[in-house]
């Protein structure tokens, strides 16, 4: 007898922690609500087409940080073209920089400078650079931008 009431109070209290006012949390999601661990996506960046070449020739500093401001990836423009062993000079107009990132809420900072006289300044990829765009990466999803040469503060855009 004992051995049954021990068995229903043991169901009966199973049912009861089963209940709840909050909503379960899906497995996809964690608990802040942002997209799972490991869960990433693709941003590409790229130059606005340019009419010929800049005689000076030019830099671009890239970052890309977490909402939280956690660097996720960082270059020079140079650096990323010299990278894919392409030496045509074409192929610092053209390239396009992928990078695989963390889904979710990312800030993607960028400096173009252009020489003009004497040759460009460097970007310094320590500090916060001029142009700054707020992004949303869904899981296996891909966002595309570009990079402009108008010497403002809003030299990212994103493309269609």
């Amino acid at each position: 007898m004992m051995f049954k009431s021990l068995l229903v109070f043991v169901l009966c209290l199973g049912v009861l922690s089963g209940c709840g006012d909050e909503a379960p949390v899906p497995d996809s999601a964690a608990p802040d609500g942002t997209a799972p661990q490991g869960e990433t996506g693709t941003v590409t960046i790229r130059l606005e087409p340019v009419q010929g070449f800049f005689i000076e020739g030019f830099e671009v500093g890239l970052k890309i940080e977490t909402a939280d401001g956690e660097l996720v990836d960082s270059t020079l423009w140079s650096t990323f073209v010299e990278s894919t062993g392409a030496s045509a000079i074409e192929s610092y107009y053209t390239s396009v920089y992928k990078v695989e990132v963390p889904a979710g809420e990312l800030v993607v900072r960028g400096e173009a400078n252009i020489g003009i006289g004497p040759g460009p300044v460097i970007p310094d990829l320590t500090t916060d650079l001029v142009c700054e765009l707020a992004i949303t990466v869904e899981p296996d999803t891909q966002v595309d931008i570009e990079v402009n040469f108008e010497g403002t503060g809003d030299c990212l855009r994103l493309l269609a």
